[in-house]
């Protein structure tokens, strides 16, 4: 796939494919900025790190758009050139994955602002999560994983990884 097409109307767009409520997460890598940002059919919120880093598709390398049907994924391959998937989560394919994994986002609640938790940890990480968690409390981020077995072998491994709505524990 040609062209870096993640502009806010593109991710949009794509808000059906992977929310019933009309709110998503995107997470976003690249360079110079990491993070968080909240889709809806209205608007696109970025809280990116390191903080008042503005979003631009040009620097970034791998999006995901996750909400409570699935997720689209978008990776970078180089040179402009980009490959994508939408992984639903009611595909037959998903119901032969490993335990359900969580990754606790790092760093304490700080505070919260207007549905976002800004989190901070001791050797400098500062993020911001758009989900509300008190004090004391952490994030987790669901992660599911698709397993395969090889036809001829049968040696299962990890096909594929789906990110889950972000929870408060």
């Amino acid at each position: 796939m040609e062209g870096n097409l993640l502009s806010d109307s593109w991710l949009q767009g794509k808000l059906p494919e992977v929310s019933s409520s009309g709110i998503a997460t995107v997470f976003v890598q690249g360079y110079p900025s990491t993070g968080f940002g909240r889709v809806t059919e209205d608007s696109v919120e970025w809280r990116l790190s390191p903080e008042g880093s503005v979003f631009d598709a040009q620097y970034s390398f791998d999006v995901r758009l996750f909400g409570d049907l699935g997720e689209y994924h978008r990776w970078c391959l180089g040179k402009n050139q980009w490959n994508d998937r939408l992984a639903k989560v009611d595909d037959e394919r998903w119901s032969w994955r490993a335990p359900d994994r969580k990754f606790v986002l790092w760093g304490s609640s700080e505070r919260t602002e207007n549905g976002w938790t800004y989190l901070t940890e001791q050797r400098g990480i500062k993020l911001w999560a758009p989900i509300e968690a008190q004090h004391k409390k952490h994030i987790s981020l669901p992660v599911w994983e698709r397993i395969e077995a090889e036809e001829d072998t049968g040696v299962v491994y990890i096909k594929d990884a789906i990110l889950r709505p972000l929870e408060v524990e």
